[in-house]
């Protein structure tokens, strides 16, 4: 049991299901054990960026086991590009939109009250934590993710909730898409094809923790109940570099940043 929940927190997903694959996943858990514990004693490495692996440029343009489903990411892209219902479009090529209300207010307060954070985590410079995968609120904000970028809800990670609280805590410029050639989860899993950024709190101007995507000239400042969505994959299922986005540094003392994380996988999920 303490092996399948270690394995669960690795992979950011619920330990039922991978029970029936502790053994191929050993490895990576080790692995991030590794990124986990530089999180703790040097955060400014915890993510290491896309040219640790020898990915991006001529090294992303030809088919690898990067690349996502080419199916899945067209339809996605399709979807996206018929517009989304009361949306903002951010950008046009790839497509970022953010949507106002996309939850209600009720739903931020029982989303951020089921936050359960990792004690681990706590000294890095952001939180992380799970949530109960089969809360009805859980469960419908999977399926509105789901509904918005065009594919099955078993395609749709459960979400992370990340919190952000004091002064100099931030995310390092990343991608949300797999960036390791060697990662089994990439066989199991599939490759993230879509985000769902969705704010629990609202950031002041002026004083940080905004999503800035630096390729893309695009800052958001965070409002409470609102989502910011874009595709991590190119229509073909290329990963994206202009992509590489980073939560900046909050910058005043008793601000707050909370956010839930939805992710999109270019298969069905594992459900035992």
């Amino acid at each position: 049991a303490a092996a399948a929940t270690a394995l669960a927190w690795s992979l950011e997903l619920p330990t039922s299901w991978l029970h029936c694959s502790r053994q191929r996943l050993r490895r990576e858990l080790v692995r991030r054990r590794r990124i986990a514990t530089r999180a703790t004693e040097e955060p400014s490495e915890s993510w290491p960026p896309i040219e640790t692996y020898g990915v991006g440029g001529a090294a992303l343009s030809e088919p690898s086991r990067l690349w996502a489903r080419g199916e899945v990411a067209e339809s996605m892209w399709r979807r996206l590009s018929l517009g989304v219902a009361g949306g903002r479009p951010r950008v046009d090529d790839p497509p970022v939109w953010t949507v106002e209300g996309f939850v209600s207010e009720l739903e931020v307060c029982r989303l951020s009250d089921l936050a359960m954070f990792e004690p681990q985590r706590l000294r890095s410079l952001r939180q992380a934590a799970a949530l109960p995968w089969d809360d009805p609120c859980v469960v419908d904000l999977r399926r509105r993710v789901a509904s918005i970028f065009g594919v099955d809800e078993s395609f749709v990670e459960p979400p992370r909730i990340v919190r952000y609280s004091r002064p100099g805590d931030t995310f390092e410029l990343h991608v949300d898409w797999i960036v390791d050639g060697s990662d089994s989860q990439l066989e199991l899993l599939g490759q993230r094809v879509a985000t769902a950024l969705v704010y629990l709190t609202d950031v002041p101007i002026g004083v940080g923790g905004a999503t800035e995507f630096p390729r893309l000239g695009v800052s958001v400042v965070p409002s409470a109940g609102m989502a910011l969505l874009w595709p991590n994959v190119a229509r073909s299922g290329m990963p994206l570099e202009s992509t590489q986005h980073v939560a900046l540094p909050l910058s005043r003392e008793g601000v707050t940043k909370i956010a839930a994380n939805v992710w999109v996988r270019d298969r069905p999920l594992p459900t035992d």
